[in-house]
């Protein structure tokens, strides 16, 4: 058969996609506009006909039915690898359990437990040479595919068509549905006046030549704003943004001097505007890789000069990172946290950047502590901690004793904080 008979031959309708899910099966689908929306809008319809499947939903984008439905504990049990708004509030439920995990790992911590059956995700529609793309994100779409005895596809004509690891041949696809849901879009995040002064604070280490990995976010952000002026500057990020767009469309970034890659962008996925997927469709300049690639940190560090920017709940006065959990209560997760900040650790000339306001719930908490609040994951140790910068300066970490640490860490906190932490280090020894 040609390509397009092979297609023809593997289009289900959505009822006949749901009848192929059998119990016991592992199914993992797509993040961000990779997600099967179609497929999980009425994936509940399997609630009661199947027993113990795994569903896993990472950074899950939409309130699904099936979404902290009671009668599904035991018929179709939710798995997180990232806990996006919606599982965030239903995470008590018997139903949904949260997996811990470093993004580089992910699919290959859960083949360990019990390996994916089936994996569901969108693409943009096959070329002529028999070829998908999975559009806006690979990051563990890719190694999800190469992995799961099953590959459903939701073709989708609004899924941008991009290049790297996001490539999928008919030959992997057991099944194809056809879909025409709406791309989402991230609505414009607006800058805080402390977004504004950490933003200032972290573009003033960022040279012309470095590497970059940021996030999304008011300080993000900021520190495009800041960047524009900057020259040959790379990227190797796990997410691709508008302010990268915006900095590429500058002329700030080039990769020109990238050590690896050069003269490409290396992402793991995309969110963001229309304008953004617009920018990537057939744009091979962008090289989507999975996160395996994107995310190991021996990768990350074989590019000079790598400068990565996160965030984080949570720093203690020696430098414990925590970014994913309220104490015990799982907030998100660790992503790629860990990943970049190793990587850039040990990038030559690398910097690891942990930008957060000083402040939380109002300027009632201080998010910089004596300690972690009790229960709270320790996502980048204190072994790997470099910088942390807040709207009150720069504290660089890095072969500073525990003594130093603190003391510049407390120079860094709210005014309103000082004398308790100061009194609270003094208690636990540290200065």
């Amino acid at each position: 058969m040609n390509y397009q008979e092979q297609y023809a031959s593997k289009l289900l309708t959505v009822d006949e996609c749901l009848a192929s899910i059998k119990s016991g099966d592992q199914i993992f689908t797509g993040l961000y506009n990779v997600e099967p929306k179609l497929i999980l809008s009425r994936i509940h319809e399997i609630v009661g006909k199947v027993e113990d499947v795994n569903l896993w939903l990472t950074n899950e984008m939409q309130a699904y039915p099936v979404i902290g439905m009671k009668e599904a504990e035991g018929s179709v049990n939710i798995r997180s690898a990232f806990l996006g708004k919606v599982l965030r509030k239903t995470q008590t439920e018997k139903q949904i359990d949260f997996v811990p995990n470093d993004l580089h790992n992910t699919i290959r911590i859960i083949n360990s437990n019990k390996p994916l059956t089936i994996f569901m995700g969108t693409c943009a529609p096959m070329n002529e040479d028999g070829y998908f793309s999975l559009g806006t994100s690979c990051q563990l779409e890719a190694d999800a595919i190469k992995t799961a005895d099953r590959v459903i596809l939701e073709v989708n004509p609004n899924s941008p068509f991009t290049y790297g690891d996001t490539l999928v041949h008919i030959d992997q696809v057991d099944a194809v549905v056809e879909s025409n849901e709406p791309n989402l879009t991230m609505p414009a995040i607006s800058a805080s006046p402390e977004d504004e002064i950490i933003g200032e604070y972290c573009a003033s280490i960022i040279n012309d030549g470095d590497c970059i990995q940021m996030g999304l976010g008011g300080t993000s952000t900021v520190i495009g704003m800041k960047l524009m002026d900057k020259h040959d500057l790379g990227v190797h990020t796990e997410i691709f943004s508008d302010t990268m767009l915006e900095l590429m469309k500058k002329g700030a970034i080039n990769n020109s001097k990238k050590t690896i890659n050069t003269g490409k962008v290396t992402t793991a996925f995309c969110w963001g505007s229309q304008e953004l997927y617009d920018f990537i469709d057939h744009n091979e300049e962008i090289q989507f890789r999975s996160s395996s690639y994107v995310n190991d940190p021996f990768v990350i560090a074989q590019n000079d000069n790598l400068v990565s920017i996160n965030t984080a709940l949570q720093v203690d006065l020696t430098g414990q990172i925590c970014s994913e959990s309220m104490g015990s209560k799982q907030f998100s997760g660790a992503g790629g946290a860990l990943d970049f900040a190793y990587g850039a650790f040990h990038s030559k000339g690398g910097r690891g950047i942990i930008a957060l306001n000083s402040t939380a719930k109002k300027g009632t908490l201080s998010k910089i502590t004596p300690q972690l609040t009790p229960g709270a994951a320790v996502t980048i140790p204190r072994n790997t901690a470099d910088y942390v910068i807040t709207e009150y300066g720069i504290a660089h970490l890095k072969g500073c004793s525990l003594r130093e640490r603190a003391l510049k860490l407390i120079a860094i906190s709210h005014p309103d904080f000082r004398e308790e932490l100061t009194h609270q280090a003094k208690a636990l020894g540290l200065i």
